[in-house]
């Protein structure tokens, strides 16, 4: 039997040569002379880099293999990868829930809040240089309270317990610490403040934003009024509020930079941009004037629209999606980025529709922090990345061609829960663009998905969810009901750990669909079921899933509700403290319906009988929610705030210990105050409930979790979590 050989080596003699796999008994195949047959395959899951290959060009001496900058040198594995396109950067740390990436280094950030580096160099990072991820350790309030982090070109800033922290080049001031001297090999904090939550870092400037007001502060180069501060001249070396002559600088949600301009968007939809224009117009104001100052862009057939939702930013051009996840375009198109084949400018004064999809979640141009002109366009559609844009200096699309016209799957496996993906580039002779982003190992579904949040918070008494909360729950998410026929079937979880919605519209089809059961993944059993069928809350409308914010949700119509088998809070007498999470969506504004109620009676008081109820409820000017702990028809403590968001994140923090009455209450990340009122007991354990029996909650629900248990100290890491997955505020 002949045995095939490589440069006069026999493939099944070896194992591996510096480092390299070799599959025994390749046969044909010449990797050198890259002739004869060969079937490649590719990683699947854990954190994958895809692209930053130089197309038809020799790589140059800034370029390993792959084009990789710092960490291991790509390794070709011979029996699956030939080409590097595909590299793991990292299989055990799938648990990123942000990551980031610069030319020198790269950062993430876990569930558990810790801070992970990687880099060739110790210059750009606290540690030694690294080959593997390494914790950042020592630094900040703990190892386990990082909040944020944004890497770019030379540098970083990251953010602990709303503290900032900067490492690497700073000769602009782009740190905000006051001075333009560098900080390498280590971070080190910038300013006492402690009220930071978001940080965005380009080459040679930054924006951070503060206080739960949302602020817009920058720091840096003003060389092309890329801070936005009016002026041209110097450095603005400490932060700086951005200039607010043209809006209300506050509730900041979205910032996109390149390296010479930028947008934000606000809570209300506005979007502001600011910095170098040129020709190609990319703000969209049929104007080549530099913007020195934020200004209100998105003009849309003649309107300036004020329903923006995210946006990115680049040299030449500008995208926005609206809260309708429609995509709009303007500026230079020349090199296809915009997606639609079309390679034209749009320099009339408006954005433009691009296609009729209603599925767009974010947008990033390649390069995006470093370079003031960027051709490589990655857009989330659903669970899915796409690309288009300049392909030879990239390759994220492995199909030879010089340019991808039309948007194009990067990969055709959904992204691991949570979404977590970025683009950045390498730097060489070209700026060669890649994603890096974490997939499930849809081989090994449990393994692939890690730990969860039921088994990083253990404990709970019931949990119920439209996602999967435990790696080792083997059961279904829901049954549901067809009305065509009334048939039933259970559904379980998508091999990202979602909800299976194509399991659900193929059981329905043009049917709508019912809730019977919401199956609880605490192991408790503790089932919501609703044997009525005309009590069951909707999952399907007859041609999608009902949704809200992109994630699948249970419809709630103000008659219907979903009865809770059996009693999932015990005795405060025996287990006196108490935590609730839930995801709500109300819809109409009853005085009051509750979304979830489960009152326990105890005698804790001298005047007899009292009871627990974990309660959410709408109300007249919006979600309210509150915690009863004393006697039917008396008082009650309430935490409370109105809000018109639809979506909300609730969470209940109750101690009864010694008699104790501490409900603490928080909505969407912030506590709420307490007020003392009346209060009328309704009844029952279910999950949308009447007040004194008038009407049901009227709204969706995603999810619920109740912890008999104190999880004070896990708030923060719950909410992000819930939030991460969601993303409610």
């Amino acid at each position: 039997m002949s045995t095939a050989t490589v440069n006069g080596i026999a493939m099944a003699d070896i194992a591996t040569i510096n480092g390299q796999t070799i599959a025994a008994g390749a046969g044909s195949y010449d990797p050198v002379a890259g002739t004869g047959t060969y079937t490649e395959t590719v990683p699947t899951g854990g954190l994958l880099k895809i692209g930053g290959l130089s197309k038809g060009n020799t790589p140059n001496s800034n370029d390993s293999v792959g084009s990789f900058d710092y960490g291991a040198a790509t390794v070709v594995n011979i029996s699956s990868d030939e080409d590097g396109r595909y590299q793991i950067v990292a299989e055990s740390k799938s648990d990123f829930v942000k990551i980031t990436y610069g030319r020198y280094a790269a950062f993430g950030i876990t569930t558990s809040g810790q801070l992970w580096e990687l880099s060739n160099t110790s210059t750009y990072i606290h540690g030694s240089a690294t080959s593997t991820w390494q914790q950042v350790t020592g630094v900040g309030h703990s190892d386990t309270t990082w909040e944020d982090v944004s890497s770019s070109y030379d540098g970083a800033l990251a953010i602990n317990r709303g503290e900032m922290f900067h490492i690497g080049q700073n000769s602009y001031g782009q740190s905000g610490n006051g001075s333009t001297s560098s900080q390498y090999n280590s971070f080190a904090q910038v300013g006492t403040d402690n009220d930071w939550v978001a940080v965005h870092r380009s080459r040679n400037w930054s924006v951070a934003i503060k206080t739960i007001n949302k602020v817009a502060y920058v720091a840096g180069r003003n060389y092309l009024y890329q801070t936005g501060l009016n002026t041209n001249s110097g450095n603005t070396t400490s932060w700086t509020a951005i200039n607010s002559d043209n809006f209300t600088n506050a509730n900041v949600e979205h910032v996109s930079l390149n390296a010479d301009g930028g947008i934000l968007i606000l809570s209300n939809g506005e979007c502001y941009g600011w910095g170098a224009e040129d020709s190609n117009e990319r703000f969209g104001l049929n104007n080549s004037a530099d913007l020195t100052k934020p200004t209100a862009i998105g003009t849309v057939g003649g309107t300036l629209q004020t329903n923006w939702m995210k946006g990115a930013l680049s040299g030449t051009s500008c995208i926005l999606i609206n809260t309708n996840k429609e995509l709009f375009f303007t500026g230079e198109g020349g090199r296809y980025h915009r997606g639609d084949g079309v390679n034209t400018d749009e320099k009339n004064g408006n954005f433009i529709q691009i296609g009729t999809d209603t599925d767009h979640e974010e947008v990033s141009f390649g390069g995006g922090l470093n370079s003031s002109s960027q051709f490589a366009c990655v857009v989330q559609k659903g669970n899915k990345l796409y690309y288009s844009g300049q392909n030879r200096y990239g390759n994220i699309i492995d199909n030879g061609q010089e340019n991808v016209t039309t948007r194009t799957l990067i990969k055709s496996e959904d992204l691991a829960s949570g979404n977590v993906w970025t683009v950045s580039h390498v730097a060489g002779s070209y700026l060669k663009p890649y994603v890096a982003a974490i997939y499930p190992d849809t081989s090994n579904q449990s393994q692939s998905q890690g730990n969860l949040l039921l088994n990083l918070y253990t404990g709970a008494a019931a949990a119920y969810s439209v996602r999967k909360l435990d790696k080792d729950f083997a059961g279904s998410c829901m049954r549901i009901r067809r009305d065509s026929d009334d048939s039933e079937t259970d559904i379980g979880f998508d091999s990202s750990g979602d909800l299976d919605t194509s399991a659900i519209a193929t059981h329905c089809g043009s049917a709508n669909g019912y809730v019977v059961t919401w199956y609880d993944q605490s192991g408790n059993t503790t089932n919501a079921t609703q044997s009525t069928n005309g009590s069951q809350p909707q999952i399907y409308d007859g041609s999608a899933v009902v949704t809200e914010n992109g994630k699948p949700a249970i419809d709630f119509d103000g008659t219907n509700d979903l009865p809770i088998s059996t009693q999932f809070l015990t005795n405060p007498a025996t287990d006196p403290k108490k935590h609730l999470v839930c995801v709500l969506s109300p819809t109409q504004r009853y005085s009051p319906s509750y979304a979830i109620r489960q009152p326990y009676d105890f005698s804790q008081t001298s005047s007899g009988t009292a009871y627990v109820g974990m309660t959410i409820r709408e109300a007249a000017g919006g979600v309210r929610t509150f915690v009863v702990t004393d006697n039917p028809g008396g008082a009650k403590e309430e935490s409370s705030a109105d809000t018109t968001q639809l979506q909300n994140l609730v969470s209940h923090s109750m101690d009864l210990t010694s008699g104790a009455r501490f409900p603490n209450a928080y909505l969407n990340g912030s506590l709420m105050t307490g007020t003392a009122v009346g209060y009328n007991s309704g009844s029952g354990n279910q999950i949308s409930n009447a007040y004194s029996f008038v009407r049901d909650y009227t709204g969706s629900m995603q999810e619920l979790i109740v912890w008999n248990a104190d999880q004070s100290s896990n708030l923060s890491s719950i909410e992000t979590d819930i939030n991460n997955y969601f993303s409610i505020y």
